[in-house]
């Protein structure tokens, strides 16, 4: 269920092999082989954080040849912590300062490159092999909680007809139960989410819950219908791996930012 780690152009980065059997081009970001220094070493893709916009541009000139994709064909989202799922049918550029507030994005339009951008939440990519559409999602806590991958699934279906069971996912790199610390609150608002699935999911140690993100979200993903043996569910913690991954609970919001992006359309076509 791992993702696999490759070198591409020089970057280090994770891939899932059963999207790229579904014909998938995509990839999960790590920190390594890009230009950036400092805390921001070395594959930062933030440039509100306080990096050299030059460092940050040349960051995605790497990314995208490493993956195939072109700056114009880039569309991302302000991200907010929300269920909110948009639907894009044409590039958008990078860093446009009026970006829609959405934490998932979903497209059929071959060549763009749908990104969400993590350092501790979770990025989860999804793919229908028949028409070719794919989701980029953010998934927080909060997002988690609301379901946001389960309306990724949703919107797939309304706007393409792609049929969940049919759907492969991967679930990519974020910070692992044993080191996500939280309050009652995320326990309950997962209880919420899942009923009685969630308390071995957010287990409960002293007066602190626990909650598996990844596994959260793989829940989400099959309760959604996606089948279980279509999921790929990564193992790496960005808290736990300093020399791979940036983390907010690690060094709070002076850092870089790991992205996740997938192509709509079958690899070859």
């Amino acid at each position: 269920m791992a993702l696999r780690m490759i070198q591409e152009r020089g970057l280090t980065l994770l891939v899932s092999d059963k999207l790229r059997e579904a014909g998938a081009r995509h990839a999960f970001t790590t920190r390594r082989g890009g230009v950036s220094g400092g805390e921001y070493a070395s594959l930062n893709l933030r440039i509100s954080c306080g990096d050299d916009p030059e460092n940050v541009y040349k960051n995605y000139d790497l990314l995208a040849e490493a993956v195939g994709f072109s700056r114009e064909n880039v569309v991302m989202s302000r991200q907010v912590h929300s269920d909110n799922v948009r639907r894009a049918d044409a590039g958008e550029g990078l860093f446009r300062p009026d970006r829609p507030d959405a934490d998932g994005v979903i497209s059929d339009r071959a060549a763009l490159a749908l990104m969400v951008f993590v350092a501790d939440c979770t990025p989860v990519l999804i793919f229908d092999p028949v028409s070719g559409a794919a989701a980029a999602v953010h998934a927080g806590w909060r997002g988690t909680a609301a379901g946001i991958a389960g309306r990724a699934v949703e919107r797939l279906a309304e706007e393409y007809g792609a049929e969940p069971r049919r759907l492969v996912a991967a679930i990519g790199p974020h910070i692992s139960r044993d080191r996500f610390e939280t309050g009652p609150e995320v326990a309950e608002a997962m209880a919420r989410r899942f009923g009685d699935a969630a308390a071995p999911l957010c287990p409960k140690r002293g007066e602190k819950f626990f909650p598996d993100l990844g596994m959260l979200n793989f829940t989400e993903l099959v309760r959604a219908g996606l089948r279980a043996e279509n999921i790929d569910l990564d193992t790496h913690c960005t808290l736990c791996e300093p020399e791979y991954f940036f983390s907010h609970r690690r060094t709070g919001d002076r850092r870089g930012v790991q992205g996740a992006v997938i192509m709509p359309g079958r690899a070859g076509r």
